[in-house]
C-alpha cells in the first residue's frame, strides 16, 4: 500500500479511501481513520452534448483576475478543446495580461480564442483642480440592522482648503423607531428636541441645500448612499464626493484593507469605525482626517 501511495504525487492522481470519520484525541480534530486505500485512474469530465449543440463559453476568468479565479489560461483552453468546443472567450477583470498565453494555447489545441475583457462603466466625470471648491464633511447618527437603517441625526461642517470653517449644519431626524438610549447618553440627543425631528427625506434635502457648491467628504460611500436611499429619487444625489477610506488606500499604498485604524496610522485621531458620539464631533473628525491626508499628499 505504501509503495502505491508513493506513486500518487501528481495533481490529478486519484485514490479512494474507506474508513471511519471520528474525533482523534491526539490531533484534537476530526480525522478519517483509513482502513482501505485504492489507487484509481481519474476519469476526466467531458462535455457529452451532441455535436453542433456544444456551448461556447463567453465569460471566463483566469489567474489574471485577482481574487476571482485560480485557473491557468492554458489549462482551461486545453479543456475546452478536449470537450470539443470550437471557441472560448477569455474575459479577465479589467486586464488583458493572459491573452498572449491564450493565443499560444489556442493555436496549440486547434481552438478559436475570443479576446475579451470584463470592463467597468462609470458615469461621466470631470477632473477638478484640488481645492477648486470648498468641502463639506458629513457624519450621521444611525442604527443599521438587517431590517434597515434608522437615521437620528445628520451633521456637516463646511470648510475650505486652509481649514477655515465656512458653516455648520445639524438636524435631528425621525428614525421611525424609538430613540435608543445610546443615542441619548453617548450622542447627546435631547429627547424633547427629538419630538420635533425632521422627516428623513426633508432632512436629506436640507443637507443637499447646505452642501451645494462644495465637495462632500464622508467616512465611506455607504454614508452618502445611505442618505440617498431616503429620497424617492436617489438620482438627485449626483454630486462628486471624497471617500475617506478610498483616499486612505491611495495615500498609504502599503495597507491591505479599508480600516481607518491601519490606514491612518500616521494620523492622530484615527479610528477603525466611526465612534459613537455626537454627529457634529464625528463630522469634525472626518474633516481632520481628510485635511491630514491631503497635507501628506501635497508634501510628497
Amino acid at each position: 500500500m505504501i509503495s502505491a501511495l508513493e506513486e500518487v504525487q501528481k495533481a490529478g492522481d486519484l485514490v479512494l479511501v474507506r474508513g471511519n470519520y471520528e474525533y482523534d484525541t491526539y490531533a484534537h480534530d476530526y480525522v478519517l481513520i483509513a482502513k482501505d486505500i485504492v489507487r484509481k485512474k481519474a476519469e476526466k469530465r467531458m462535455d457529452n452534448a451532441p455535436e453542433g449543440e456544444k456551448r461556447v463559453e463567453l465569460h471566463l476568468h483566469t489567474q489574471s483576475s485577482t481574487m476571482d479565479a485560480l485557473t491557468k489560461v492554458s489549462d482551461v483552453i486545453a479543456t475546452a478543446a478536449r470537450w470539443g468546443h470550437k471557441a472560448i472567450a477569455i474575459t479577465d477583470h479589467g486586464v488583458v495580461h493572459s491573452l498572449p498565453e491564450a493565443m499560444k494555447a489556442a493555436k496549440k489545441n486547434g481552438i478559436k480564442v475570443i479576446f475579451g475583457c470584463e470592463g467597468y462603466l462609470v458615469g461621466d466625470s470631470t477632473i477638478h483642480p484640488a481645492d477648486e471648491k470648498p468641502y463639506s464633511a458629513i457624519a450621521v447618527t444611525a442604527s443599521v440592522t438587517p431590517a434597515g437603517c434608522s437615521l437620528f441625526e445628520i451633521a456637516a461642517v463646511k470648510f475650505d482648503a486652509e481649514a477655515n470653517e465656512l458653516g455648520r449644519f445639524s438636524t435631528l431626524v425621525s428614525g421611525g423607531v424609538s430613540l435608543p438610549r445610546w443615542a441619548v447618553e453617548e450622542c447627546g440627543i435631547d429627547e424633547k428636541e427629538y419630538e420635533n425631528a425632521s422627516d428623513p427625506a426633508d432632512a436629506v434635502h436640507s443637507l443637499l441645500e447646505f452642501i451645494e457648491g462644495s465637495v462632500p467628504v464622508a467616512y465611506n460611500d455607504s454614508v452618502l448612499n445611505g442618505l440617498a436611499s431616503f429620497l424617492e429619487d436617489e438620482t438627485l444625489v449626483h454630486f462628486e464626493y471624497v471617500d475617506i477610506n478610498k483616499l486612505d488606500l491611495n495615500v498609504h499604498l502599503d495597507i491591505k484593507d479599508y480600516s481607518m485604524e491601519s490606514g491612518c496610522a500616521p494620523i492622530p485621531g484615527r479610528y477603525e469605525q466611526p465612534p459613537i458620539g455626537p454627529a457634529s464631533k464625528n463630522a469634525e473628525a472626518v474633516r481632520d482626517l481628510f485635511l491630514s491626508m491631503k497635507k501628506e499628499l501635497s508634501e510628497r
